[in-house]
């Protein structure tokens, strides 16, 4: 679980929201091929996933609780502490619903087993004698149903079995928590904000930015500031290239801190010692 993998090559397109979309144009007698399909379904993923990016934002919608199990020792059964994600609905950050449709679980001994001294040293507060993890989760597909095809080479045996659906699933990550991993200062991650009063006058022309500075009305210089912000949102930020996909579709759901650790060869989790934080999570704006 502790690397993400998204199983498609749908990243780099999702993260695409400046290119014109075409959808099939559809006429009698015209030969269609399974791409006239895929651009079909990909011409209604790509505006839903926009629509979502662009009007709701990132984060939770409701449920996807994060919550610990706990198996205590016996003569039969090892004592194991799990990190348990319920049921919800999220948007990530590249617009795209992701669905925990059943409770899903990580066990936290067998990751911090697979996990050597260094690596756990890098995030371990001394002082506090504390690790602190996140837990996310990303969109997934998943393909299913394979079903037997023309084979495209001679005696390919692999190449005549094809997915017949692709199916939306999820992936949870358990990985070191840094400051800031919670939120990010972008209200669209792929675009650029202005925030600062200099920003706007090099932005607005002279006149629109004297409109702005002598507006006396609190309310009225705020709407103003805003509607600046929303004037220029949409310019590409050169930094954008070297934006990480794979952050951009985790969704930040808790900060789980083991606390009272002052063995980093041989961690073993007290669920008595464990502090889950779900409350410092993105939410996505609701009419409650």
């Amino acid at each position: 679980m502790d690397e993400v993998n998204h199983g498609n090559a749908t990243g780099s397109a999702d993260a695409d929201f400046n290119t014109p979309l075409k959808r099939t144009f559809y006429e009698t007698g015209m030969m269609l091929t399974s791409s006239a399909f895929k651009d079909e379904q990909n011409y209604h993923r790509t505006r839903m996933n926009r629509h979502q990016y662009w009007l709701h934002g990132y984060g939770t919608i409701a449920g996807m609780a994060v919550s610990l199990s706990h198996i205590p020792p016996s003569p039969e059964v090892t004592e194991t502490v799990r990190i348990l994600v319920h049921p919800g609905l999220g948007i990530d950050r590249l617009g795209r619903e992701v669905l925990v449709d059943q409770t899903y679980c990580i066990d936290l001994n067998e990751w911090l087993a697979s996990k050597d001294r260094d690596y756990l040293e890098s995030f371990y507060d001394d002082s506090k004698q504390q690790l602190s993890l996140k837990i996310t989760v990303s969109y997934k597909d998943c393909l299913t149903g394979y079903q037997p095809v023309l084979a495209r080479k001679l005696n390919a045996s692999t190449d005549a079995v094809q997915p017949e659906r692709k199916q939306d699933s999820i992936d949870l990550q358990l990985s070191p928590y840094k400051t800031g991993d919670e939120h990010t200062d972008r209200v669209w991650p792929l675009h650029q904000q202005l925030e600062k009063q200099e920003s706007l006058k090099k932005l607005l022309t002279d006149h629109e930015f004297s409109l702005y500075k002598n507006e006396n009305n609190a309310d009225k210089k705020k709407q103003l500031e805003q509607r600046a912000r929303l004037l220029h949102a949409y310019q590409q930020d050169e930094s954008q290239h070297l934006l990480n996909i794979q952050e951009m579709a985790q969704i930040f759901l808790s900060q789980i801190t083991l606390k009272n650790i002052t063995d980093l060869e041989n961690v073993n989790p007290d669920p008595e010692f464990i502090d889950v934080n779900s409350l410092n999570r993105p939410f996505v704006n609701s009419r409650l």
